[in-house]
């Protein structure tokens, strides 16, 4: 579930959001829901309040090692005056493929804890956006089921993917929601280190985390099946030239060895930027919570580098559009016979 909690929190505004309602709130309470195939899990819990605000924390990963915790402050929940189309269709298309095979892993366990209310001849009757992290991302709606005549709460995730056979969902994938009698366990949130910038013209999306004497670790990446990044280093002392310095990073997924290389063009008379040679074992760990760590060779006259990241993700800034790396898909990606044009 590790690349699902990575999507739920980095995203760019989706490009047809509803109009709000006002601050009707969310009824208060605590609500939860878990799922997982038993080596790989989420657990998720929301706590909403009288005064409209909510907070929220997912625990997710893999079974013997420590999860990931995200919590997160929710105070722009918005009552939405008219129920998401998107939402809509996207409900009905995981309706029509709820008997299908799944063969997206985390998509299948979405699928396994949504299949009862999917069957059950589910409509949407309310929605609010949690604007988490950006809006029209995150919804919690009211989801009345015709067959057993009951109502809850089931929160729509939207899908950075493409619509295809054997995905299940399309637009958003549903994960109902179940009320706790147990207090909520938030506590304020962790600093973030990995700082997410926008999604440049060339569609990449760019991060970067500083350590304590300032230096700067950067990397950007184009999501995808190849996943590829570029790595940069920026730091403190005057570039040794455009020779490649043999290194070492340690990544929570392991150590590998890199090479790096001064670059004059991008450098400053006091701050050196290094081009970090592409490793797809050092790809495959971008954005996992940990430490990282960067060791050149002594003749660098550098002094080894630890980068943080135990903190999660802090979104900078945001673009709108439905093409953009982040971006949940538009109306227009859904298959014709679930477009709203097609009514």
């Amino acid at each position: 579930m590790r690349k699902l909690l990575t999507i739920s929190l980095l995203a760019v505004t989706f490009c047809a959001g509803a109009d709000s309602k006002g601050n009707e709130p969310l009824p208060p309470g605590t609500y939860a829901a878990h799922m997982g195939d038993g080596d790989e899990n989420l657990a998720v819990e929301l706590t909403c309040y009288a005064d409209s605000t909510c907070a929220m924390r997912t625990l997710g990963g893999t079974t013997g090692k420590s999860p990931n915790d995200l919590r997160t402050k929710l105070d722009q929940v918005v009552h939405l005056e008219q129920v998401p189309k998107m939402a809509m269709r996207a409900l009905e298309y995981a309706v029509a493929n709820r008997d299908k095979p799944v063969t997206l892993r985390d998509n299948a366990a979405f699928m396994a804890v949504s299949r009862a209310m999917l069957s059950a001849s589910p409509e949407i009757t309310a929605c609010w956006d949690l604007n988490d992290p950006t809006p029209a991302y995150t919804l919690v709606c009211h989801v009345r089921t015709r067959t057993s005549k009951t109502e809850q709460l089931v929160m729509f995730f939207a899908m950075v993917m493409d619509c295809r056979d054997g995905f299940g969902f399309c637009g958003y994938a549903t994960m109902p929601l179940v009320r706790s009698t147990a207090t909520g366990s938030f506590d304020p949130p962790r600093r973030s280190q990995w700082e997410a910038e926008d999604v440049g013209d060339d569609g990449r999306s760019r991060f970067h985390v500083d350590d304590a004497r300032g230096n700067r670790l950067a990397v950007s990446c184009v999501f995808g099946q190849p996943q590829t990044c570029g790595w940069t280093l920026t730091v403190g002392a005057a570039c040794p030239g455009g020779v490649p310095i043999d290194g070492v990073i340690t990544s929570p997924a392991g150590k590998f060895a890199i090479k790096a290389t001064c670059n004059p063009a991008s450098s400053g008379a006091h701050d050196a930027t290094f081009e970090v040679n592409e490793n797809r074992d050092v790809d495959r760990s971008i954005l996992q919570d940990g430490v990282w760590e960067i060791a050149l060779d002594t003749k660098s006259g550098l002094e080894p580098m630890r980068f943080d990241t135990t903190g999660g993700v802090r979104i900078l800034r945001m673009i709108s559009g439905c093409n953009g790396s982040w971006s949940p898909p538009c109306e227009r990606d859904l298959p014709p016979e679930f477009r709203a044009s097609s009514r």
